[in-house]
């Protein structure tokens, strides 16, 4: 029996703190030294509580530091906070940064992250410096009224995380708060930083409230689908146009985002800046205004800020200076831009398009002025998509459309041609999307049809070459399988550009599954950003830098045949290693849609587009299942051997939108195995009778064995009798072949509960291992408010024993959700979304008011509250907004780690949060059963427990544990131990498998006359048994630590001070087991009983 308790995760630096002493010297542990060339040697000292630090320096920036610092030297993970009372001095430069700082070593250019303060404002920045030698980047994060102001800083693994505060209780996470400082060091130094920002000045500032601590939380978030973590630092989901400064390679990307639609990037491919806000609809074309420094950027609004679309240019760090041709057009009316002698072209392919002759106008802007020539401007045909000028200052437009070309174009309007494609080789252009021209003026041109590529031509039109994989993604080049990500395929090619020394830049979008497109098709299922050397041949070209960007409105489900190592989403194959810090064990491995081979792909509508993902096994088939945020279809995709492509499979349709007209259902299910639905198939339109309400979103999903659930009927008239709303169940069979089908007439309905108001049961979720249901809706207890948004999961939760028989109520949950006329009242407070694996229920809130959007935790069992989950500081304490049925997944590993995956739509990636609760059971056969409590106010676990222990041949002992991947740490104090049997023992141990002869490692007490310390190891399965013995009396502290396969158990008496009692070689798994054996030494029915405080463990 498995015994769910609450997760107890402590992150625990071992150090000494040392209390600061009231005298002029540094406390004891810190130290101070001027790093890099200052111009006066600085200073540091202490008293009374207040650190003094004064320095000069030219500045903390740039490839090389110049300040003084005051620090300790720390290991591990930690929290450091300080409160900045002020600065004073000679020459101080109003922008000197007076905060606090992580560094990797103390040379001038060492790796660093930091916050601070500028006086002269003042504000406060976040900063960092990724490379040793390399440049800083920094944010703005606040402009407080004054000193003192608090400062936070949090080292988890190679995550740091950065705040701030005004009195030292409410904090607030900086602006790009969480960044990785990535294969940090395990011991750095933090601490205070003084610099003049200036060769002729010093600086002296004041800090107090000074603390350092071991870092404890209760869960880790981690992230899947985006480089950056978040925090308002992330890259788009999707982008068109590429401009880049040709001098510096900095880059910039326009696109659309439900967070940010344009960002820019260093030529490392750092981000640095967004250049306009939520729900901004970029367009095809970004430029470079060389002669004023500006980034002059085609978008227009999708629902705020209307008054910023057209071009708006922006400065290189992202402030937006003005705008010209502004609309509150929604959607992109400008599709082209370029710059050419002193002026910026415009194509308006909306609201100048004239209908009766087909052709649009070319506005024409001075860049010295901002406003537009009239008598300048210059019509073209309809159809443009992109823009580039050449060094000759004529302009390259791509039309597309049933014909596509490349037309060539003086800035006076007139046709010089069309780009005549020749020569050996020469692929065409199937669907041309974005041009550059490089540096010796030959044109790009990104084709997003089926060739997958980049052709390149002389001016004159001759062919030269193609750059990447024929047929891109789907291609099978170099031992890879089609769908399969690799720097040497391109998945739909959009956005091209290219810089001063030739590099070319390359946005892909993958195929267009995105929820919302615009009127131009800017659809996209993620966006992967490339930077690749200047090498003219496709073959040996670099892969300089990637960036990736997943479609946000979507939900990522782990792969149960591989324990959660493959991970997908409705687009995407995704493989994990969990040892690795948060955001950083993802890897893109596949794209699942292949919209050339497959094109009636329901991925690809845009009618009722899908989101979230399921994987189910059926028959030992594997299938991906996904439904349409609108509760109107589902839809089943099968894996298939040699490719990364899942395949359309099965359908279930109701055709109903949101506020949509009743209606029935029909059934597809490729039989036939060919993707395509045609003769042979099972073409299912029978009829049944699924209407559903208008303003409500009504659920479908797959159970473990494969039958389709959903709720409808209410909106159904039938031989002229109204009827009621019902749960249906479609039951799976085999063909003749052994694949999954179902019928409409192979069903099975059960009237709703008498608990829920008809016809609100909205969300439905069946175990049938257990024979459980959970239903989510509203019930007469709870009913609808009214007046409240469509798409919740209702105001209850119910669960439902013996569903198919004699069924009961388990229990009943009261969801969160907005009251009318009190607190929360914005439409999407609610809970969306919920899913059970295990003994975990997970919950998830839309978003609306709830700023830190939680994830609720409950016992799938007996319903109690169990945690209340939100961002923790990995992702900025921040996510998006929950848009789909299925926008939470849950998994729990082989070795008891809960995974909880939840949709994040604004800042482009999926939230995974690592719950790993502590767990009991028996290894072996014990005599007598064991139990376990934990107190939460003393952090203490009692355990009872009997059986021989650890023996040679087979272990029987009772064992409280959670998993651990990679290495770690875990110490605990033996409070307690007692037994009528002399050698009870119990104490810690790292364990390979539950299995009894299983590599383990252990320190452990024992209730022998002389109270021995032992550690015990097996070091191969089914090996002799080793031991150690070291005599001293309980209650002692043990701690067990794992580098690789090198295992050591030390023992102390104070958690301080340690004594090793053994270093083995263990080749145990990566994944261990970690916790507290107990045993009776007895097969009687003696029963040990121990208490277990101070736990703490660190890794994952």
């Amino acid at each position: 029996m498995k015994i769910p308790m609450r997760a107890l995760i402590v992150l625990v630096t071992l150090f000494n703190v040392v209390l600061p002493r009231a005298e002029a010297a540094l406390p004891a542990g810190w130290s101070d030294q001027d790093i890099g060339t200052v111009t006066t040697a600085g200073s540091a000292s202490y008293s009374g509580g207040v650190f003094t630090v004064s320095g000069s320096g030219a500045d903390i920036n740039g490839n090389a530091d110049a300040f003084h610092y005051a620090y300790q030297s720390v290991t591990g993970n930690f929290t450091f906070i300080t409160r900045v009372t002020g600065n004073s001095g000679t020459n101080v430069n109003t922008g000197a940064p007076d905060g606090i700082m992580i560094r990797e070593a103390l040379t001038a250019g060492a790796r660093e992250e930091m916050i601070y303060v500028q006086p002269g404002g003042p504000s406060v920045y976040s900063q960092s410096r990724v490379v040793s030698g390399g440049g800083t980047s920094r944010l703005n994060a606040y402009s407080p009224s004054g000193y003192p102001l608090w400062l936070k800083l949090q080292r988890d693994g190679d995550m740091i995380a950065l705040f701030f505060s005004t009195d030292g209780a409410t904090w607030t996470p900086a602006i790009g708060c969480n960044r990785a400082l990535p294969n940090l060091a395990a011991t750095v130094c933090i601490g205070l930083t003084a610099t003049s920002r200036s060769t002729s000045g010093f600086n002296t500032v004041t800090y107090d409230n000074v603390s350092l601590a071991p870092l404890v939380i209760s869960t880790e978030t981690s992230w899947l689908g985006n480089t950056y973590a978040g925090g308002q630092r992330c890259v788009q989901y999707h982008g068109e146009g590429l401009g880049v400064n040709p001098a510096t390679g900095a880059l910039f990307v326009n696109g659309s985002s439900e967070d940010v639609a344009t960002t820019f990037y260093d030529t490392n491919g750092n981000w640095t800046a967004a250049a306009n806000g939520s729900h901004f609809n970029g367009s095809n074309s970004v430029v470079w205004d060389s002669a004023n420094s500006y980034v002059w950027v085609a978008q227009a609004p999708f629902s705020t800020n209307a008054g910023r679309g057209g071009v708006a240019y922006y400065k290189p760090d992202g402030t937006f200076v003005g705008s010209v041709l502004t609309t509150s057009t929604t959607g992109p009316t400008i599709t082209g831009v370029a710059i050419s002698g002193g002026n910026l072209y415009a194509i308006d392919s909306v609201n100048t398009l004239n209908a009766t002759t087909g052709v649009v106008t070319v506005h024409v802007i001075s860049l010295s002025s901002k406003t537009e020539t009239p008598a300048l401007n210059f019509n073209i045909p309809a159809g443009a998509h992109d823009m580039a000028a050449d060094s000759s200052g004529n302009l390259w437009i791509v039309f597309t459309g049933a014909t596509p070309r490349i037309g060539h174009y003086t800035t006076a309007g007139a046709l010089l041609g069309n780009l005549t494609l020749t020569g050996a080789g020469n692929p065409g252009l199937a669907d041309p999307k974005g041009i550059a021209i490089d540096p010796s003026g030959n044109i790009y041109v990104a084709d997003n049809g089926v060739n997958q590529q980049i052709q390149v031509f002389t001016s004159g039109g001759a062919f030269l070459r193609s750059f990447g994989a024929q047929y891109g993604v789907y291609s099978t080049v170099n031992g890879t399988v089609a769908g399969q990500v690799n720097p040497g395929k391109l998945d739909h090619p959009r956005g091209i550009a290219i810089d001063g020394s030739g590099n070319l830049y390359v946005a892909c979008n993958g195929p267009d599954t995105i929820w919302y497109a615009d009127a131009y098709g800017h659809g996209s299922s993620g966006l992967v950003l490339r930077k690749y050397n200047s090498t003219t041949t496709a073959s040996a070209a670099t892969l300089l830098w990637e960036r990736l960007g997943t479609e946000g409105v979507d939900c990522a489900a782990a792969d149960p045949t591989t324990d959660g190592v493959d991970v997908y989403t409705k687009n995407h194959h995704y493989t994990m290693d969990y040892s690795k810090a948060q955001g950083l064990g993802w890897t893109l491995k596949g794209t699942l849609v292949n919209n050339f081979a497959y094109p009636g792909d329901a991925r690809l509508s845009r009618t009722r587009s899908l989101g979230g993902a399921a994987v189910r096994v059926i028959n030992g088939k594997k299938y991906l299942v996904s439904e349409d945020p609108q509760g109107s279809t589902l839809h089943v995709f099968r894996f298939q051997s040699g490719s990364e492509v899942t395949v359309p499979y099965a359908s279930f349709i109701r055709e109903t939108n949101r506020g949509g007209t009743p209606n029935t259902l029909s059934i597809w299910v490729d039989s036939n195995l060919d993707g395509q639905a045609n003769t042979g198939d099972v073409q299912d339109t029978a009829g049944l009778p699924l209407g559903v309400p208008s303003g409500e979103i009504f659920d479908w999903s797959i159970d473990d064995n494969g039958d389709v659930w959903t709720i409808g009927g209410q909106n159904n008239n039938v031989g002229g009798v109204q009827q009621a709303a019902k749960i249906w169940r479609f039951k799976m069979t085999l063909d003749a072949n052994g694949n999954p089908t179902w019928s409409s007439a192979n069903n099975t309905q059960y009237a709703l509960p008498a608990e829920f108001t008809a016809p609100y049961v909205l969300r439905v979720h069946y175990v049938p291992a257990t024979d459980t249901m959970y239903l989510g809706g509203y019930t007469t207890t709870h009913p609808r408010p009214t007046g409240q948004s469509w798409g919740y999961a209702g105001t209850e939760l119910i669960r439902y024993n013996n569903w198919g028989a004699t069924r009961t109520i388990a229990y009943r949950i009261v969801l969160p959700f907005p009251q009318p006329g009190g607190a929360g009242t914005a439409s999407s407070d609610g809970v969306r979304a919920f899913d059970v694996k295990g003994n975990l229920l997970a919950a998830t809130v839309w978003g609306g008011s709830l700023a830190s959007h939680p994830t609720y935790l409950y016992n799938a069992t007996t319903g109690s509250s169990v945690a209340v989950l939100t961002p923790g500081p990995e992702v900025g304490n921040a996510s998006g907004n929950i848009d789909i049925n299925n926008a939470v997944t849950v998994h729990q590993r082989a070795n008891g780690e809960y995974l909880i995956f939840v949709e994040e739509d604004e800042e482009e990636k999926c939230l995974i949060y690592r719950w790993n609760p502590w767990t009991a059971d028996t290894v072996g056969t014990v005599p007598v059963a064991g139990t376990t409590s934990y107190n939460a106010s003393t952090g203490t676990f009692t355990l009872t427990g009997s059986g021989l222990g650890c023996r040679t041949t087979a272990d029987a002992f009772y064992y409280v544990h959670r998993g651990m991947t990679g290495d770690g740490t875990l110490i605990a104090q033996l409070n307690t131990l007692t037994c009528s049997v002399q050698n009870a023992y119990s104490g810690i141990m790292m364990r390979d498998s539950m299995a009894t002869n299983a590599m383990f490692i252990d320190g452990v007490g024992t209730t022998l006359l002389d109270n021995r310390r032992i550690a015990q190891y097996r070091t191969a399965t089914g090996a002799a048994l080793g031991t150690y013995s070291l005599v001293a009396g309980p209650p002692t502290w043990y701690k067990l630590v794992r580098a690789g396969n090198v295992f050591t158990t030390s023992c102390g008496t104070d958690g301080t001070t340690w004594t090793l009692m053994s270093s083995q070689t263990i080749p145990m798994g990566a994944e261990t087991i970690i916790g507290f054996p107990v045993a009776s030494n007895s097969n009687s029915s003696a029963v040990a009983t121990t208490t277990i405080g101070n736990v703490q463990i660190v890794g994952h």
